[in-house]
């Protein structure tokens, strides 16, 4: 199995060594940008051999929709009453 990397770290990264060279990277980490900045990290991740991979639990922490239990129970329950 190949190596896998959070794409979410890459920005965080790479907005760090943009501001510690005096660049101020216009970015809001807090939403991790739009969905074209998560696609050029996962493309850098795949062009290095790394597989882009984002941990369920570190995802649903950072995007504050409660725990993956409680998002898999409102899941389960959407479905149920569909």
């Amino acid at each position: 199995m190949g190596h896998t990397y959070d794409p979410m770290k890459v920005v965080d990264a790479v907005k760090q060594l943009l501001e510690d060279a005096g660049v101020s990277p216009d970015l809001d980490t807090e939403g991790y940008g739009t969905a074209g900045t998560m696609a050029g990290a996962g493309m850098l991740l795949r062009g290095l051999g790394v597989f882009p991979a984002v941990d369920a639990a570190d995802h649903y922490r950072r995007n504050d929709v409660g725990s993956w239990e409680d998002q898999d129970n409102r899941t389960a329950a959407d479905t149920r009453h569909s």
